[in-house]
């Protein structure tokens, strides 16, 4: 459900006053985050400072990525940490944008990050960084926008676009609703295989000498008629 932003979060990761871009999740090499590092670099040097970007998590490549944000003094970039999982709808909530990012191959344009569908129901913005399907889903539920795999200029140029108009962006809770609501999904699941089982049930209830009933099996080659046995009078 979509939730106020927490304004202690915000001021606590020097949110206050500026445009939040949160990444949430695993900090990882397949995440491709130097992007992320290059795009602080970009506002820095252009002396920005209106946009800062959260990094939420932990992983293999966070440490290197806060050691180059710490020498380069790119305070355009925050790195919280683990986060309990009760915490991050309030996390999400408090963002103006999230960032979803993977490296430009051609294998992740098969993924589907589990965290849009969360993203889109609280109706925040997704700046995605992922191409294939998991794109389609989010541009179709008018969620957000979307960027190059690894491209800084298309990152920032993606916040600017959600900045101006951010309602347009945030519309993604009625597509999940009306999508991938589980309920209606387990739903849709259990008609297809009632659907599935429903002749071979109707077969195995038939009167002896009905039309299903007379239908042979594979590797029979007797007409179908004679695949019934006579019955005998008791």
């Amino acid at each position: 459900m979509p939730r106020k932003p927490v304004p202690e979060l915000r001021a606590r990761w020097r949110g206050e006053g500026r445009f939040v871009c949160a990444y949430i999740g695993t900090v990882g090499m397949a995440h491709g985050l130097d992007v992320v590092v290059r795009a602080a670099r970009r506002l820095k040097a252009a002396e920005r400072d209106d946009i800062v970007f959260w990094i939420v998590g932990d992983g293999a490549e966070r440490a290197r990525l806060e050691t180059a944000c710490r020498e380069a003094c790119l305070d355009q970039v925050v790195f919280t940490g683990l986060v309990p999982k009760s915490q991050i709808a309030d996390v999400i909530a408090s963002s103006d944008a999230c960032l979803v990012h993977l490296r430009k191959t051609e294998l992740f344009e098969t993924v589907i990050p589990s965290k849009i569908f969360e993203i889109m129901a609280m109706s925040v913005p997704i700046v995605m960084g992922v191409r294939g399907h998991a794109q389609e889903i989010v541009l179709a539920g008018q969620a957000g926008v979307v960027m190059t795999p690894e491209d800084e200029d298309s990152l920032l140029a993606g916040i600017e676009t959600i900045a101006v108009d951010r309602e347009s962006y945030s519309r993604g809770r009625d597509y999940v609703a009306r999508h991938f609501d589980r309920d209606r999904l387990a739903q849709r699941l259990l008609d297809e295989l009632t659907e599935m089982v429903a002749p071979a049930a109707e077969a195995e209830t038939a009167p002896v000498g009905s039309e299903i009933s007379t239908i042979p099996f594979p590797g029979a080659h007797r007409d179908a008629s004679d695949s019934v046995p006579e019955r005998r009078a008791a």
